[in-house]
Protein backbone atom coordinates (compact mmCIF):
# COMPACT_ATOMS: atom_id res chain seq x y z
CA UNK A 1 0.00 0.00 0.00
CA UNK A 2 3.13 2.23 0.32
CA UNK A 3 3.63 2.16 -3.13
CA UNK A 4 0.31 3.32 -4.02
CA UNK A 5 0.45 6.30 -1.22
CA UNK A 6 3.64 6.92 -3.04
CA UNK A 7 2.10 7.34 -6.58
CA UNK A 8 -0.25 9.07 -5.53
CA UNK A 9 1.02 11.76 -3.93
CA UNK A 10 2.92 12.13 -7.34
CA UNK A 11 -0.38 12.86 -8.27
CA UNK A 12 -0.81 9.63 -10.70
CA UNK A 13 -4.13 7.07 -10.44
CA UNK A 14 -4.55 3.44 -11.20
CA UNK A 15 -7.31 2.17 -13.17
CA UNK A 16 -9.04 1.72 -16.20
CA UNK A 17 -9.23 5.02 -18.49
CA UNK A 18 -13.41 5.99 -19.06
CA UNK A 19 -14.79 5.08 -22.08
CA UNK A 20 -14.74 2.67 -24.81
CA UNK A 21 -12.39 0.69 -26.58
CA UNK A 22 -12.11 1.72 -30.17
CA UNK A 23 -14.20 -1.67 -31.20
CA UNK A 24 -16.53 -0.71 -28.68
CA UNK A 25 -17.36 2.48 -30.04
CA UNK A 26 -17.68 1.06 -33.07
CA UNK A 27 -20.22 -1.15 -31.91
CA UNK A 28 -21.67 1.87 -30.00
CA UNK A 29 -22.11 3.51 -32.80
CA UNK A 30 -23.57 1.00 -34.55
CA UNK A 31 -26.00 0.23 -32.24
CA UNK A 32 -27.33 3.56 -32.36
CA UNK A 33 -27.52 4.17 -36.14
CA UNK A 34 -29.50 0.54 -36.14
CA UNK A 35 -31.86 1.50 -33.06
CA UNK A 36 -33.31 4.22 -35.75
CA UNK A 37 -34.18 1.59 -38.05
CA UNK A 38 -37.28 0.10 -37.81
CA UNK A 39 -37.44 -2.97 -38.85
CA UNK A 40 -34.57 -4.22 -36.59
CA UNK A 41 -35.38 -5.22 -33.25
CA UNK A 42 -33.37 -5.31 -30.37
CA UNK A 43 -32.73 -8.55 -30.06
CA UNK A 44 -31.66 -8.15 -34.44
CA UNK A 45 -29.09 -6.22 -33.24
CA UNK A 46 -27.77 -8.07 -30.38
CA UNK A 47 -26.94 -11.09 -32.56
CA UNK A 48 -25.64 -8.93 -35.42
CA UNK A 49 -23.17 -7.11 -32.83
CA UNK A 50 -22.76 -10.10 -30.81
CA UNK A 51 -23.21 -7.94 -28.01
CA UNK A 52 -25.52 -8.64 -24.83
CA UNK A 53 -28.45 -6.69 -23.58
CA UNK A 54 -27.09 -4.92 -20.86
CA UNK A 55 -23.68 -3.61 -23.37
CA UNK A 56 -26.36 -2.37 -25.58
CA UNK A 57 -28.28 -0.12 -23.56
CA UNK A 58 -24.97 0.94 -22.17
CA UNK A 59 -24.13 1.65 -25.79
CA UNK A 60 -27.13 3.20 -26.79
CA UNK A 61 -26.63 5.82 -23.62
CA UNK A 62 -22.91 6.49 -24.98
CA UNK A 63 -23.64 7.00 -28.32
CA UNK A 64 -26.43 9.97 -27.46
CA UNK A 65 -24.13 11.52 -24.82
CA UNK A 66 -21.79 12.02 -27.35
CA UNK A 67 -24.23 12.50 -30.60
CA UNK A 68 -26.27 15.54 -28.40
CA UNK A 69 -22.37 17.08 -26.83
CA UNK A 70 -21.50 17.27 -30.75
CA UNK A 71 -25.02 19.14 -31.43
CA UNK A 72 -24.72 21.64 -28.59
CA UNK A 73 -21.21 22.72 -29.82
Amino acid sequence: MAGLKAEREKGRVGGRKPGLSKENERKANAAYTMSKNKDLSVSDILKILEISKASYYRYIEYAKKKIEGKKKK
